[in-house]
């Protein structure tokens, strides 16, 4: 993919990213949805499905956002399955036009300028996608407490954040003892704060992964176009070299947006490849590191605790973190663990280290343990705030499977953390 789509159709050139420059997931699992809906696919756009219902709750309304959808929108190939089977209301299908994007169940609705975050309670990906009332609320929740960092101005200016504070909720009776919540997230399609130099999106992952050809088993384009990032830094006039680029514009913001919501919001942000982007204005300067699928990130209520924050306690039992001590025969804490896995595995494993990879192999005279250690100085003042017993010693990944009621979650554990 040349970086030029992107000055020629932004949104275009976005959505081409995010569905075709795509490595896929780091575990290698690939289940994504149907042929006739899936991101690989060479369709442009599907029409969703409405569930109506007179038990609607509606979170977020504001003058400035219209809502695609007075009802729950739900995911076509859902219409058919199981659980809606046994629902006796009305399902039907609206002339609301969307796009997939990368992760299959969240889509980008160009009528509205917006993107429409479903439910897809099949397995996508690891495990199905439910969207319940406590997920929507602790997405708003996470939302407005990093709002508000940014309207206070107390975070880094790069800081940026894709909205997850709008949506609908309603409560299927599936039968006389059953009810299922079945929740839409309307996400915003340009990046809060509003910055005038804004001109277009970059997903992570696009940064350093080859281009796909449309509709087929991720195979790859016979040519391909150098990676984003390095074309993106053949286009700086202020770094003579791609790692110095790398480090200064994209690593280190990238380190400092994740510490800033940490320390100052209490919020753990999933910041795998997915879930984070980077802006650029027109003449590709990278403006903006954005967090998105807020849904995802975790309320550290210890941490808030401990660093007088405030937070609104709800939504208990979805990404409600807290101090623990270690299970029988475990080394560290579940609190511990999670930790870990967030920055040294999600962030680390997914983002820094196949970036460093890409641009190793763009320039074999980077110096890898150079830059590492860069990273790991300036990620040392942060690190230094945290409670000592914050993050463990060792760091963490786990296996590679999908999990299911019989799948126990497998931690492997390592010496040396690679970026702290």
């Amino acid at each position: 993919m040349k970086l030029e789509e992107f000055w020629n159709n932004p949104i275009e050139a976005y959505l081409k990213a995010e569905r075709y420059v795509n490595n896929g997931s780091r575990s290698g699992i690939k289940n994504t949805t149907s042929l006739e809906t899936s991101p690989l696919s060479s369709i442009d756009e599907f029409e969703l499905y409405s569930i109506e219902s007179d038990d609607l709750i509606c979170i977020g309304q504001d003058e400035e956002f219209v809502f695609p959808s007075k009802y729950v929108l739900i995911h076509p190939d859902l219409v058919e399955s199981e659980l809606l089977l046994s629902y006796k209301g009305c399902i039907s299908r609206t002339n609301i036009k969307v796009s997939p994007t990368a992760s299959g169940r969240t889509t980008y609705c160009s009528a509205y300028g917006c993107f429409i975050k479903l439910a897809y309670f099949e397995i996508l990906g690891r495990i199905p996608r439910h969207l319940g009332l406590e997920i929507l609320q602790s997405a708003f929740e996470v939302t407005n407490n990093l709002k508000s960092l940014i309207d206070a101005g107390v975070c880094n200016s790069s800081f940026a954040i894709l909205r997850e504070d709008k949506g609908l909720l309603t409560k299927l009776n599936l039968s006389d003892s059953e009810t299922y919540e079945l929740g839409v997230i309307f996400r915003e399609g340009k990046p809060y704060p509003s910055i005038q130099e804004y001109f277009a999106m970059v997903p992570f992952f696009s940064l350093f992964s080859k281009e796909l050809k449309p509709d087929s088993n991720w195979e790859l384009c016979e040519y391909q176009d150098e990676p984003l990032i390095v074309q993106l830094f053949l286009q700086q006039s202020e770094f003579s070299t791609i790692s110095d680029f790398t480090l200064n514009k994209i690593l280190k913001p990238l380190f400092h947006t994740y510490f800033d919501s940490l320390l100052l919001g209490g919020i753990e942000l999933e910041a795998h490849a997915q879930n984070m982007l980077i802006s650029i204005s027109r003449n590709f300067e990278v403006k903006q590191i954005v967090c998105r699928d807020l849904e995802s990130a975790g309320r550290d209520i210890s941490l808030m605790q401990e660093r007088n924050i405030f937070f609104n306690d709800i939504a208990k039992s979805y990404k409600y973190i807290k101090k623990t001590i270690p299970e029988s025969g475990e080394k560290y804490s579940t609190y511990q663990r999670t930790h870990s896995f967030m920055f040294d595995f999600k962030l680390g494993e997914y983002i820094v280290t196949p970036l460093i990879d890409c641009i190793c192999n763009f320039d074999p005279t980077v110096n890898r343990d150079f830059l590492v250690s860069e990273i790991k100085l300036f990620n040392r003042d942060f690190i230094e705030q945290f409670p000592s017993d914050y993050f463990p010693v060792q760091w963490c990944d786990y296996d590679d499977v999908v999990w299911g009621n019989s799948v126990k979650k497998k931690y492997n554990w390592y010496d040396n953390p690679k970026y702290r």
